[in-house]
């Protein structure tokens, strides 16, 4: 009899029974363990396993599956400890069952790591203002692109400007909500589409009416307005943190 260790929502019973028929070597109480661990981690959504044999006929399973918390490049899923891994899934569906978004993360090969680095302070110091980053963007010239709420795209420039592009978001924040507010009073436009912030001294934007955004009330209503990269368990973070579904 197998038994799982821990509630899991990616690998079931039968995955593991199939794991034991292709190792090939017997049964669950005698096919060798390090066999099986080697078949169940090629699963796309097992991170970790061990398992033991109970006496007299059990074999008890212990899984850790990816916690996906962003969407890399092509499609790929970095998890909770900034590791890439590749699964066939409905993005949308594990992003309900997550209860959270996704943000698309995007640079040169190899720099997912400074990627999600950066993005996890930009998420930071937007939660102050209940605003998600849906994209993040590195270009080959190494200047840093956001899209925040699928809808605001935010040039933050290269990290050798005066100043950080996540203080020069910050100042954008500060602003956004009395400048959306005051564009609507003078020419009846309401949201701000472009921030251009390459610039020593205040910022360049451009504005639109809201109905000219019909993604913006479409994709702040179907998911929480909650990104999932608070989650993230990275070794700079302090200590591990799990999704509360």
């Amino acid at each position: 009899m197998v038994s799982l260790g821990a509630p899991i929502a990616n690998l079931t019973k039968s995955d593991i029974r199939q794991a034991i028929e292709q190792a090939g070597k017997g049964t669950a109480l005698t096919t060798p363990l390090h066999d099986l661990r080697a078949v169940l981690k090629e699963h796309t959504w097992v991170r970790e396993v061990s398992m033991r044999r109970v006496w007299p006929n059990r074999l008890l399973v212990w899984v850790e599956e990816h916690e996906p918390i962003a969407i890399w490049a092509d499609d790929q899923l970095i998890n909770s400890y900034g590791e890439l891994f590749s699964a066939e899934a409905d993005l949308g569906l594990v992003q309900q069952r997550l209860g959270c978004q996704m943000p698309r993360l995007v640079g040169p090969v190899g720099s997912q790591q400074r990627v999600m680095e950066r993005a996890i302070a930009i998420q930071d110091e937007l939660d102050a203002y209940k605003r998600v980053l849906s994209r993040l963007e590195l270009t080959e010239q190494l200047s840093w692109k956001a899209v925040l709420d699928s809808v605001l795209l935010v040039e933050l420039g290269r990290d050798q400007l005066p100043s950080s592009p996540v203080d020069r978001l910050q100042g954008l924040l500060m602003r956004l909500e009395s400048l959306e507010a005051s564009l609507e009073r003078k020419s009846g436009l309401q949201k701000v589409a472009l921030a251009d912030l390459r610039y020593a001294n205040g910022f360049a934007f451009r504005a639109v009416s809201a109905s000219a955004l019909p993604a913006y009330t479409s994709s702040r209503s179907k998911l929480k307005p909650q990104s999932c990269l608070p989650f993230a368990s990275l070794s700079y973070l302090e200590g591990p943190v799990g999704h509360a579904p």
